[in-house]
């Protein structure tokens, strides 16, 4: 599949749509302001969030242990590893990290799951939903000592 095309003298981009030996021409046209979401970029985390969480939940009647271990990369935010034990080890690639106040936000993309949580000082813990795909469970982690 191909697109090939020009812009045009009205600020249309024109040309023809190729596939499977099939061609076919398309125009398109601005017809508003751009409304494009900036993509979410790591930010770093209060020292007291640092270290490591731990937490369980249950999905379908089995238990789900959490680790989430944060860290403080420098200039480029936050990092976490984002561990999942139930019948079996998932360590999920952690895409970005935000903190925003209190709210906490760990997010792996690659697999559909993330994590908001908001962080309370006095209880040292963070309270918060743990979401796989269109399933939303609570999840509290407190913080390891």
């Amino acid at each position: 599949m191909s697109f090939k095309g020009r812009f045009v003298v009205d600020g249309a981009f024109a040309g023809d749509f190729m596939q499977a030996g099939n061609k076919a021409p398309f125009i398109l046209k601005r017809t508003g302001a751009a409304q494009v979401e900036a993509p979410l970029r790591r930010t770093p985390v209060v020292k007291e969030i640092e270290g490591e969480w731990k937490g369980e939940y249950q999905i379908f009647g089995t238990p789900r242990h959490v680790t989430l271990k944060l860290a403080n990369d420098g200039q480029n935010g936050a990092t976490a590893e984002f561990v999942v034990v139930g019948k079996k080890v998932n360590n999920l690639p952690v895409d970005v990290v935000t903190q925003e106040g209190d709210l906490i936000t760990v997010d792996s993309h690659q697999t559909g799951i993330s994590y908001e949580g908001r962080f309370n000082k006095e209880a040292n813990e963070i309270k918060g939903t743990f979401f796989q795909g269109p399933i939303e469970l609570s999840l509290v982690l407190h913080k390891s000592k």
